[in-house]
């Protein structure tokens, strides 16, 4: 992610310009939709997501694989789809 400075000036201030890059790590937390864009919400969308990662009908990206592999194994399947889904199923009571 980058986040751009604006040039700003201040009375004793010097002009401030540059690019801010932040790398910060992506938790594997099972929030996949919506696709490209979490939402910080773990849903029944997740569900549906993982579910289709799991089946092939979606090609996961890096995104994906940062918030989906919640077992860490290097990739989405049914052991995460069910991580997901009790994550789910928690949040619900």
């Amino acid at each position: 992610m980058t986040a751009y400075l604006s040039a700003t000036t201040f009375a004793n201030i010097p002009k401030i310009s540059g690019v801010l890059v932040c790398n910060a790590e992506i938790v594997a937390d099972g929030d996949l939709a919506p696709w490209e864009n979490p939402d910080g919400l773990i849903n029944a969308a997740d569900v549906l997501i993982a579910t289709q990662i799991t089946l092939g009908v979606r090609t996961s990206g890096e995104l994906q694989y940062a918030h989906g592999d919640l077992n860490a194994d290097g990739i989405i399947n049914l052991a995460d789809l069910l991580l997901i889904t009790h994550a789910v199923s928690l949040s619900s009571m």
